[in-house]
């Protein structure tokens, strides 16, 4: 009887707890007060893919990241089991996986270094500066070209216009 009541209350124990092979330990699970579901087992690349979803990437780019990210941690998965084997003595390993997910993160311009990249201007790409041009600003040239063949101004009124504007801003030597 002393028998049956022990292996009832070891079975009821074991039931109770559910092992870390259970399924509920093992899905995604909301990960606290935000609500959102937990995307990888490692809490570092949850926290670029949290930064990536603030950062508003496109949907192509945020895909690239998700599987580059689950790669990752494939490999440190892979990374633990063979650490704790010992097969990993001098570091080679590890020191590979912290390469990638440096580049990981430089790829997607997370690794909080400026990017260097040009930013686009407003200006017109298109424009040359010709020898007849009096400004820097191409739209300034067309109204200036328009302003002398019109006739309205005379010679003289022309270089004073020209002298009156403080916003415009002239090449040098013309």
């Amino acid at each position: 009887m002393r028998l049956q009541c022990f292996v009832t209350a070891l079975w009821l124990g074991v039931g109770a707890m559910a092992g870390k092979y259970s399924r509920e330990v093992n899905e995604p699970t909301q990960s606290g007060s935000d609500g959102q579901t937990v995307e990888f087992r490692i809490a570092k690349l949850n926290q670029v893919w949290e930064k990536a979803k603030r950062m508003q990437l496109s949907p192509v780019r945020q895909a690239e990241l998700h599987s580059d990210l689950k790669i990752q941690e494939k490999d440190e998965l892979q990374w633990k089991k063979i650490k704790m084997e010992g097969l990993d003595e001098n570091g080679e390993k590890e020191a590979q996986l912290r390469r990638n997910f440096n580049v990981i993160l430089a790829k997607y311009g997370m690794d909080g270094k400026r990017d260097m990249r040009p930013m686009e201007s407003n200006s017109l790409k298109d424009h040359e500066v010709r020898d007849g041009d009096m400004f820097d600003d191409p739209k300034l040239d067309k109204l200036w070209n328009k302003a002398k063949s019109s006739g309205k101004f005379s010679n003289e009124e022309l270089p004073k216009r020209r002298s009156t504007d403080p916003g415009v801003s002239m090449e040098e030597g013309k």
